[in-house]
């Protein structure tokens, strides 16, 4: 698995080398992952999609936002981040990039529409904004 690195980042671990590029190779139907990681996108949207509605449905997010789609944007982020970081032998910040785009969506979603700073622990009072 990866761990902690300087700065902050992550050191690419072959065992979590190995996993990203199965999961790029799990793009041909013919793949033996193929079926395994359709199964794991439709779960890890689904789940996105269902917190980012109970959000909304509590007020916290704007209503009227496609969630799914929010949801898959945020995925294919973190995924494509993933894959040029083993590219790259873990020379991208992994962590940083992913958080600049969280606070990029965030003023976007929330209904304050407050920016925020995810560089710290994570502010649990975020929501209540």
């Amino acid at each position: 698995m990866a761990g902690r690195g300087p700065r902050g980042s992550y050191s690419v671990g072959r065992a979590r080398r190995e996993q990203i590029l199965v999961a790029a190779e799990a793009a041909d139907p013919a793949g033996v992952a193929h079926d395994l990681y359709v199964a794991r996108y439709a779960r890890v949207v689904a789940a996105l999609t269902a917190a980012f509605q109970r959000s909304s449905t509590a007020g916290f997010l704007h209503a009227d936002l496609d969630y799914e789609a929010i949801a898959r944007e945020c995925v294919a982020v973190a995924d494509g981040l993933q894959l040029q970081w083993v590219l790259t032998g873990g020379r991208i910040d992994l962590i940083g990039l992913i958080r600049n785009h969280l606070e990029r969506l965030a003023p976007r979603i929330l209904r304050s529409g407050r920016h925020v700073d995810l560089s710290g622990e994570m502010d649990r009072t975020l929501m209540s904004a």
